[in-house]
């Protein structure tokens, strides 16, 4: 009996299922990673929006004038947390690459300092308010280029 047309056609399946498990693992890891850098490009979406709310919610107040600064602070407060900021900076702390929190903490502290400012009676217009929303304009700035190349990367 002649074994080499056995042996030959034993290792092309070999060959052939060996082939289709790498493809299949290599599609496996690029779909893997697809869904992640989706999954981490909604969070940091939704990080961008409830900072917006939040600093939507401060502007307006901040050119309104209050009747006295316990009132003013209470709507700063409600401006604040009902932007959802402090949820998606706890669910991005989990999520994103360790590089980026130390950018997303310093960018929530930022828009923090012009709520705080806001709560002790600055307007638009008052030096400490619009200082505090220059930084925190700034940093937003620098967090969304970092987020940018995380997701390109």
């Amino acid at each position: 009996m002649d074994w080499l047309p056995l042996v030959t056609a034993a290792f092309g399946a070999g060959v052939g299922i060996g082939s289709t498990l790498l493809a299949d693992r290599a599609r496996w890891h690029r779909d893997r990673s697809d869904q992640h850098r989706t999954f981490r490009r909604d969070a940091y979406a939704d990080f961008f929006m409830a900072l917006s709310q939040a600093r939507n919610g401060l502007r307006k107040l901040a050119h309104t004038s209050a009747s006295s600064l316990d009132s003013r602070a209470e709507e700063a407060t409600d401006a604040w947390l009902s932007s959802g900021a402090y949820e998606q900076r706890i669910r991005l702390s989990l999520i994103a690459p360790g590089h980026l929190n130390s950018h997303i903490g310093a960018t929530y502290d930022a828009l923090q300092v012009a709520r705080e400012e806001i709560a002790d009676g600055a307007l638009a217009g008052d030096a400490p308010y619009e200082d505090a929303l220059a930084t925190y304009h700034l940093l937003l700035d620098k967090l969304r280029v970092q987020m940018q190349q995380d997701l390109l990367g």
